[in-house]
């Protein structure tokens, strides 16, 4: 089952001429992109949305939640079906799903059916991102698939960048609503080049696709002590950085320093820092290795937070965002580059296992954030995160150094 769907994989991403080859990644960003925009362009907003729908901004914050957890419980699921059915029949559809969920969000009448429309909508953002990365995995080897993976991560945060800014800057024009309606006219477009553009691949043998044989191959995977690795750091550091994003107008309120704008601005600060690695990756890779490329991003990402808890002003908090973020991507690249070397028959659901991982991060951070910020204070809570971001990147480094070591 899983050669065929290699084969299949290679007939997708690399046929025979260049230029389909090409047009095949450029769309791949062109959706990480679209999905990324979908998914975040909300977390500045939390007070607006909280006045409008007559909701505390603790509980807006679990949009967040409502966008991560279903994009977490799909992995295990679109994985395989990936690999089994073909790649390209997943983020087909996930395209148009998120795009019809997107839409109908800007007419919600209760925050109940937003948050609804939430989780299909990070239902289908799981079959996008996830599925490009195995899809490039596929076709480049090296440091060169390490340098498009992080093209890939940049697009999405481009799209991150895009969302949070453009609805801090014109929320006060449009409203909510009309900052995810804009974001759903970019989504449908994007989901209409998926259809026409994407090409089918030529029908295989397959056979039939069980538990048993799923459960099989993620067995196979967990047998692998660099999978454990890889998983566990996903988990621990997303839920630190991306859970405290939806609190990023809350701190900045509560301290009087900004409001969604300045949020917005922030956010975009710590999309800038992903691309900033992005642009920086192919020098990197050829200076650093996998386990210093670890160690080096939790040192810059959790001395960048400690200066964040100090509480500056909003464009200085600005800058240490982006610090934030590169730090954050250095390290996040490093742990992607191993999770393509796991399996290459498996690769898809190594892959999906790995966004499962990291989403079950970001999905229950919020809570314990919204639990933390009221009772132990800003500062406090989020220098302690600061220390466990750093701790969890020097386990991680050693544990890889050890594992490359002995060649496991």
């Amino acid at each position: 089952m899983t050669t065929q769907a290699g084969q299949e994989q290679k007939q997708i991403s690399a046929p025979p001429a260049a230029d389909s080859g090409t047009l095949v990644y450029t769309l791949l960003l062109l959706f990480g992109f679209t999905s990324a925009l979908a998914q975040r362009s909300l977390d500045p907003l939390t007070i607006r949305i909280s006045e409008d729908l007559l909701v505390r901004p603790e509980t807006v914050a679990l949009l967040s939640t409502a966008i991560a957890v279903p994009f977490a419980l799909v992995q295990p699921v679109l994985g395989p079906l990936g690999d089994h059915f073909g790649k390209d029949k997943i983020i087909k559809g996930a395209m148009w799903l998120l795009a019809l969920s997107t839409f109908a969000s800007a007419f919600v009448p209760a925050f109940l059916w937003l948050m609804g429309l939430r989780v299909l909508s990070g239902a289908a953002s799981g079959g996008i991102i996830p599925i490009s990365q195995a899809i490039v995995a596929d076709l480049y080897t090296g440091h060169k698939r390490q340098i498009c993976i992080a093209r890939i991560t940049m697009a999405a945060f481009i799209g991150q960048l895009a969302g949070a800014s453009f609805a801090g800057l014109v929320v006060g024009w449009v409203g909510w609503r009309g900052v995810l309606l804009a974001c759903s006219t970019v989504v449908f477009a994007a989901a209409i080049l998926a259809s026409i553009k994407i090409p089918r691949p030529p029908p295989l043998n397959r056979g039939p696709l069980s538990i048993r044989t799923i459960l099989r191959n993620y067995g196979t995977l967990f047998r692998m002590p660099r999978a454990w690795a890889c998983y566990a750091t996903g988990f621990m550091q997303s839920g630190t950085l991306f859970g405290l994003l939806p609190f990023i107008a809350y701190l900045l309120e509560n301290a009087k320093n900004g409001g969604p704008r300045e949020a917005g601005l922030v956010i975009a600060g710590f999309c800038l820092g992903s691309l900033a690695f992005a642009l920086t990756a192919g020098w990197i890779l050829r200076l650093l290795s996998r386990p210093m490329m670890i160690v080096s991003g939790a040192v810059i990402t959790a001395v960048s937070l400690y200066f964040f808890a100090q509480g500056f002003a909003w464009t200085l908090q600005t800058l240490i965002f982006s610090v934030v973020g590169f730090g954050f991507f250095l390290q996040h690249n490093a742990i992607q580059g191993e999770v393509s070397n796991l399996s290459e028959e498996l690769r898809a659901s190594a892959y999906s296992m790995h966004a499962f991982a990291f989403c079950a991060g970001t999905a229950l951070s919020p809570i314990l954030y919204g639990l933390a910020f009221p009772s132990l204070g800003a500062r406090f809570t989020l220098i302690c995160a600061a220390i466990s971001f750093l701790t969890v990147g020097i386990l991680s480094s050693t544990a890889f150094t050890v594992m490359h070591r002995r060649g496991i």
